[in-house]
């Protein structure tokens, strides 16, 4: 199971904090890399805190190394898939970064996790946000990886949420409407009208029906209202399920 990190991020960051502190706090990371895991983890932990608030997209260059880092503590957490997810993630990012020998020397086990090849699977569409912007690894975009972690972003200003996650396990964030449902509420709004004209065609047969001239016009509007009604009501049931579908919908 690939974990993420900072999944929890500031909903509205009362200081927003800049790409140099952020670049700060991954080579503080990096550096307690090889010493206590309580040192990684408190340095990893002030990476979180300052990602969730950096309000810029990052340069793809600080994505890669966030992946790497990532690669890192799932490496310490013995979760050797998610390492070797991540490292993959950190190449494809930035192809031109490495694992230095002061964090792997030759023959450490690491090495051969950061060796490791996989294939980069498909990508997924990423519903778009209802006001700000989304960015995956410092990029916009429209769909995110299915196999790997990327960096994700959603910034509005002050507002932001951002962490290293999965496409299973994205952060929250204000998505915009499902383009079906627009479409499923205009059937449910012809669907009403339809029923209401049926209702009202039914109540104008049923008045003949009350009122008939003769035998023949008595049986006609008996048969009409009949009609009408059955489908006023079978128009108002496809109303509310429309309507209550497009709602359902809206909510994805």
């Amino acid at each position: 199971m690939i974990l993420f990190l900072a999944a929890t991020a500031v909903a509205e960051c009362t200081v927003p904090r800049t790409l140099v502190e952020l670049d700060t706090s991954i080579g503080e990371a990096e550096s307690s890399w090889g010493q206590s895991p309580a040192s990684f983890a408190e340095a990893m932990g002030g990476a979180r805190a300052v990602l969730g608030c950096v309000n810029q997209p990052l340069p793809g260059s600080t994505a890669s190394r966030l992946l790497r880092l990532r690669g890192l503590e799932a490496f310490l957490g013995r979760d050797t898939p998610t390492a070797a997810a991540a490292f993959n993630a950190a190449r494809a990012v930035d192809p031109a970064i490495t694992l230095p020998d002061s964090m792997a020397p030759a023959g450490n086990p690491l090495r051969a996790v950061w060796d490791t090849q996989l294939d980069p699977g498909p990508g997924t569409a990423l519903r778009g946000a209802r006001r700000g912007q989304l960015y995956v690894d410092g990029a916009t975009a429209t769909s995110v990886p299915t196999e790997r972690p990327f960096v994700f972003q959603w910034i509005d200003g002050v507002r932001v949420e951002g962490g290293i996650t999965t496409a299973d396990a994205l952060p929250s964030y204000p998505r915009a409407r499902h383009p079906a449902a627009t479409p499923l509420m205009v059937a449910s709004g012809v669907a009403a009208a339809a029923a209401v004209a049926s209702y009202g065609l039914a109540w104008a047969a049923r008045d003949e029906w009350e009122h008939p001239d003769g035998a023949e016009s008595f049986e006609s509007a008996y048969m009409r209202t009949n009609a009408f009604s059955i489908a006023a009501a079978g128009a108002g049931i496809g109303a509310v399920g429309l309507l209550g579908t497009s709602l359902v919908v809206a909510r994805w």
